[in-house]
């Protein structure tokens, strides 16, 4: 499947994002099926996002600093099918935990503050 190379501005919070933090990274975005996605110290970090959230300039409403720079891209890569529907079966999974994960945690009265 055809996807693109890009490289993210990513950083550890809006205090590191404020006084200059950060980092560009590259990940792999599928644009047909809209998952963003590369390995980190072994670990799949992948999300679903569009083109014009991956591509757009995020300023923080308090402040009205440019916290996340735009991505760029920097080539292109053919990721094989099976690769792409992995990561879509995980996004699947981990979006199915998340939600009957907060519907317990919302049930519990003891488990709220």
């Amino acid at each position: 499947m055809k996807a693109q190379i890009v490289n993210r501005f990513v950083c550890e919070g809006i205090i590191d994002a404020i006084h200059g933090g950060g980092t560009t990274l590259p990940y792999v975005f599928v644009t047909e099926k809209e998952i963003l996605f590369r390995i980190h110290e072994g670990i799949l970090v992948a999300e679903r996002t569009t083109k014009q959230k991956l591509f757009k300039r995020e300023k923080c409403d308090l402040t009205g600093i440019t916290l996340m720079r735009p991505s760029t891209v920097v080539g292109e890569i053919q990721v094989p099918d099976c690769v792409v529907n992995e990561i879509e079966a995980y996004l699947e999974q981990k979006e199915r935990a998340e939600s009957e994960t907060l519907f317990f945690w919302k049930k519990h009265k003891k488990l709220k503050k």
